[in-house]
């Protein structure tokens, strides 16, 4: 496309953002992703998300991470293996506790609902041990954006995986920097209640089931309506091997018994998929 006919669009696009409210960049970009073979398809992007995995190095397995300044520099380096893709302007408060990149997923959509599933394990499990990881979610869109977590259903073949889940509890945390200040390491974590995994296990399976669902879902600003990198979220999980006595107080009538449940110290267990769910809301 010559440059003459490029700018009688970008003129034409900015007449229709100046009706339609939205910026000439958003409109401009929704141009480049959508034009298909010289015709404009003009789509406004409602879901534009992304999500980063990070798992905690915690000397103490408590589910608290170890601090950044335990550690030297080189001691992080074979620890933080991984180049962490998260970008830096768009952090809201200064991390000090120790966290490696695992991965990066987005969900890009023209509907008011999508979702990023997200893969996370323990390995060496072994009673009352806690495993946190954290996700960071931006939130790329002009529009507010609600998120809930669940799980979702997964067979096991294994026996021992499907016993050891059910010893398990999950709770989430939001990440609350205290400060105007972007800078800031003094953040406080929010956490839900505990959710038990053995109140969704039927025969080997897990079934699906929230952990905050739509009444808690969490906000994040858009882009049109941010400050303090506000249209950014982060969140921990945390992961427990429960007791026994705890997971009886909880279920009385739990099937697993006593001498089963310490047997699985120090097996390993991958967990139902974590689906993240996007959601626009209308106003009214």
């Amino acid at each position: 496309m010559s440059k003459r006919k490029l700018s009688k669009y970008i003129i034409r696009i900015s007449a229709l953002a100046a009706i339609l409210g939205l910026s000439v960049s958003a409109v401009y970009a929704w141009y480049l992703r959508m034009n298909t073979v010289g015709e404009i398809e003009l789509k406004i992007t409602k879901i534009d998300s992304e999500v980063y995995l990070y798992s905690s190095t915690d000397s103490n397995y408590n589910g608290i991470p170890d601090l950044l300044s335990d550690y030297t520099s080189s001691e992080l380096a074979e620890i933080q293996t991984t180049t962490d893709l998260f970008p830096d302007t768009k952090r809201y408060y200064s991390e000090s506790r120790v966290f490696s990149y695992v991965t990066h997923e987005a969900a890009l959509s023209v509907s008011k609902q999508d979702s990023i599933d997200m893969q996370m394990a323990m390995t060496g499990v072994y009673p009352t041990m806690t495993k946190t990881f954290k996700f960071a979610c931006i939130n790329n869109s002009d529009m507010e954006n609600y998120i809930t977590f669940s799980f979702n259903e997964k067979s096991y073949t294994n026996e021992v995986n499907i016993q050891l889940l059910s010893t398990m509890s999950v709770r989430v945390g939001q990440v609350i920097n205290n400060t105007n200040d972007t800078t800031s390491s003094d953040v406080r974590i929010v956490l839900t209640e505990k959710v038990y995994f053995c109140d969704f296990i039927n025969g080997t399976s897990s079934t699906k089931f929230p952990v905050v669902g739509e009444d808690d879902a969490y906000q994040i600003d858009g882009a049109l309506n941010f400050s303090n990198n506000s249209n950014v979220k982060d969140f921990w999980f945390q992961f427990e091997m429960e007791s026994y006595d705890s997971l009886k107080a909880h279920k009385s009538n739990i099937s697993l018994t006593e001498s089963q449940y310490q047997s699985l110290a120090g097996e390993s267990l991958t967990f139902p998929l974590m689906e993240l769910g996007l959601e626009l809301r209308d106003e009214n």
